[in-house]
């Protein structure tokens, strides 16, 4: 019998989505971190505008000369420079921290894997999967003149699982065979495997007894 489809855990989606959110709560502190750095590199840069200005005007209240414009330019950049060294020193310690990558502190990263040969049993198939006994419905049909053949297969067809309708008597026929809906050809070949005793496949009759009526798939012991 094949595999039965593996149903995830919607656990497993939370924590996933957990993950999510863990990971675009870190994006935004970064970015909070570097508006903050930014912001302190322009009001450092503004103070240091502020104190030039005022040591220009006192050189040239005293009659001395001021600085040239190259060296009004590298002050500017020096407050940038500044916060460039101080969120790299930042990010270092937290990636050491992380042990190589994400924020520090955060939890694992949670990996969703879905294994097709689990053997959990579920309401729905995959396509071209075999259903398990519980998901047939199968109706015993008497077609022998001996009484007890058909119910000694259903006790059988129970006892492995089989959702078992009947057993009820029809006309007498000889040989036993196994007929089931469009879509249980996979269900048939396994029932008539169990029957044994030169079981075949046949087509799945057009009209049902009404005893047989909802079967799946119908296993009819004859002479």
């Amino acid at each position: 019998m094949g595999p039965e489809p593996y149903a995830p855990d919607p656990a497993c989606y939370t924590q996933c989505s957990r993950a999510g959110v863990d990971d675009g709560k870190g994006t935004l502190a970064w970015l909070g971190l570097i508006a903050l750095v930014g912001f302190g590199a322009c009001c450092l840069d503004a103070l240091l505008q502020a104190l030039g200005s005022r040591r220009d005007r006192l050189r040239r209240a005293e009659g001395r000369p001021v600085r040239g414009r190259s060296r009004r330019v590298i002050a500017r950049l020096v407050p940038f420079v500044v916060a460039a060294v101080l969120l790299g020193s930042v990010w270092a310690v937290t990636l050491a921290g992380s042990g190589g990558g994400g924020s520090a502190g955060s939890p694992p990263a949670t990996t969703l894997r879905l294994d097709s040969s689990s053997t959990r049993t579920t309401t729905t198939t995959s396509a071209g999967g075999e259903r398990t006994p519980p998901q047939v419905r199968v109706a015993v049909l008497n077609a022998s003149p001996v009484a007890g053949v058909a119910a000694t297969e259903a006790t059988a067809l129970l006892d492995a699982g089989y959702v078992v309708i009947g057993p009820s008597d029809v006309a007498v026929r000889a040989g036993r065979a196994v007929q089931c809906a469009p879509g249980f050809e996979r269900e048939a070949v396994t029932l008539v495997m169990r029957l044994g005793g030169g079981a075949v496949v046949e087509a799945f009759p057009r009209t049902v007894p009404a005893s047989a009526a909802g079967a799946d798939c119908l296993v009819t012991v004859g002479t």
